[in-house]
């Protein structure tokens, strides 16, 4: 059924409000807090005080929009070393690797790690293999592969995902005046770009202190265009596949019954194939990469990445 042999733990700081507030993220990381708070019937105010806490210690957890490896002329690949500890120094080394663009881990020390490549398949293999010293199963094409459609991304669009990778809840306000497009122009682009999936909504955090209620699921369909809805609210589906054969489901567990229960009812379900979990415990997206990468594409297309030298990627949002 899985490649992973699962096992879950249960945190105890965080209950089925909080899961739901980041699935609605998933589904829109530009949701207005009112929103998500008149869905839940709880204040804007719960919903930041929750959030805030959400991203502080132990958890950290933060939001990140990854632009399709089909945009970058690249393919998406994901590497599995099963029984290895994910350390810090591991952490550090793998994001030293050119490729890499996202790691995660999982209770069972499963790491999984997707890189967007330009090269074959067999050079990054190598170089994964002799730093974690076993060898690697390999996921393809890879998490995170959404193909967004056919062409090219403009110049305007590549400026607005410059800001929006690190943190997508940046204002169109913000965006406007540090690249000087107008804020009906960024706002436009912005929900375009998700829609038509150019831009990936992906987490980081670190799960690992006390366990975590939070898994995802990658579940592969028996045809085409097959969509399967859960009435339980505690499991949502978050990205589709481009091929309409799979999606990309994230659950939430208040006991290790439920979570059994809910694994017995999708292995039951006749539209699916199969299904692989994972049960994270942490997750690294290497910003600083792909930044560079699209103000690589913005200096290809001959445009300045901002109106001004006074702005930068480091100017804080003030709005």
């Amino acid at each position: 059924m899985s490649i992973f042999k699962y096992k879950i733990q249960i945190r105890t700081d965080m209950d089925v409000v909080d899961f739901q507030i980041i699935a609605d993220l998933f589904k829109d990381p530009f949701a207005s807090m009112q929103d998500i708070g008149n869905k839940l019937g709880i204040s804007e105010t719960s919903i930041r005080k929750r959030l805030k806490s959400l991203s502080g210690d132990p958890t950290r957890f933060a939001m990140h929009l990854i632009p399709s490896p089909f945009y970058f002329k690249r393919k998406a690949v994901s590497f599995i070393f099963e029984n290895k500890e994910f350390n810090k120094t591991i952490k550090e080394e793998l994001l030293k690797i050119a490729d890499v663009v996202f790691i995660w881990s999982d209770h069972n020390r499963n790491i999984i790690i997707t890189a967007y490549l330009k090269g074959e398949t067999a050079d990054i293999t190598h170089e994964l293999e002799k730093l974690m010293g076993i060898k690697s199963q390999i996921i393809k094409p890879g998490l995170f592969s959404v193909a967004g459609g056919s062409g090219s991304i403009s110049r305007i669009e590549w400026k607005v995902i410059y800001h929006l990778i690190e943190n997508p809840r940046i204002t169109s306000t913000s965006i406007s005046r540090r690249t000087g497009l107008s804020r009906k122009t960024v706002m436009k682009y912005r929900t375009k770009m998700l829609d038509q999936k150019i831009l990936l909504p992906v987490y980081s955090g670190d799960f690992s202190n006390s366990g975590s209620m939070i898994f995802g699921l990658i579940v592969q369909f028996r045809s085409q265009g097959t969509k399967i809805r859960f009435s339980n609210k505690k499991l949502l589906e978050a990205v589709s596949f481009s091929n309409s054969r799979g999606a990309y489901y994230i659950g939430f567990s208040e006991s290790v019954a439920e979570f059994e229960d809910l694994m017995k009812t999708l292995g039951k379900m006749p539209e699916v194939e199969n299904f692989t979990l994972s049960v994270p415990t942490g997750g690294i997206v290497a910003v600083s990469r792909i930044k560079d990468w699209v103000s690589d594409e913005i200096n290809v297309s001959g445009s300045s990445l901002f109106p001004d030298a006074e702005y930068s990627a480091n100017v804080p949002d003030r709005s």
